[in-house]
């Protein structure tokens, strides 16, 4: 007879690629900003069963994604301006943590490849968005993780999450920005320089607001 832990295994994973199944649908925009959705129709579309999908979209309800209509179903909910310059102050205030954190602890061989890639992109011609939106991500993710705190890299992987569904909209695309704030904060860290690696993110999220802020109408 199987174990419940060996039951919930299946479960657990339909569950997990039916959010990436949603998430991918999302910042794809395959599934759009207000759009009211459908179990059986994503069911299908995804190939799982009710019970994974209806985890998947309660994950993504707490993460904020998705809320409750009045009659009960439910619907995405893009971040607004407003909600992604909140994110981004606390997101400010937890990346500048774990850069500070990650200082002297995030593997020198690894920051010497993103090194190579940021400089690569940042003399580049044209960039990939999706790529680059990927490689992002990947940065910030292992500078979290680098920080030892567990909590700190759960809320940071979040909250960018949200973020990320916001770009895939409306951020203003700024590569080479990017690229060379990225150096800034590889610098710091290959020093091994906790104040420096705080600052350095702190810029980098600082520029990002700035430049969300200038396309909003005066």
């Amino acid at each position: 007879m199987a174990s419940s832990s060996s039951r919930r295994a299946p479960d657990s994973n339909r569950a997990t690629a039916a959010y990436e199944g949603l998430l991918d649908r999302i910042l794809s925009k395959e599934i759009s900003n207000g759009d009211v959705l459908s179990e059986r129709h994503l069911a299908e579309q995804l190939n799982v069963s009710r019970t994974p999908l209806r985890a998947a979209l309660g994950r993504l309800e707490q993460e904020g994604l998705v809320m409750r209509t009045p009659s009960g179903g439910l619907m995405l909910r893009v971040p607004m301006v407003e909600d992604i310059l909140e994110i981004l102050s606390v997101r400010r205030l937890l990346e500048s943590e774990a850069a500070s954190l990650a200082a002297g602890h995030i593997d020198v061989a690894e920051l010497r490849i993103w090194r190579r890639n940021f400089l690569k992109w940042s003399k580049a011609r044209s960039t990939n968005q999706e790529k680059f939106w990927e490689a992002d991500e990947e940065f910030h993710a292992s500078i979290a993780e680098a920080s030892g705190n567990t909590m700190i890299a759960r809320l940071i992987q979040n909250l960018r999450m949200r973020t990320r569904t916001f770009e895939a909209r409306r951020m203003p695309v700024r590569h080479k920005e990017n690229c060379l704030e990225h150096l800034a904060i590889i610098d710091a860290l290959e020093r091994h320089d906790k104040e420096a690696s705080r600052y350095a993110m702190q810029e980098h999220l600082d520029n990002v607001r700035k430049s969300i802020l200038a396309t909003l109408p005066e």
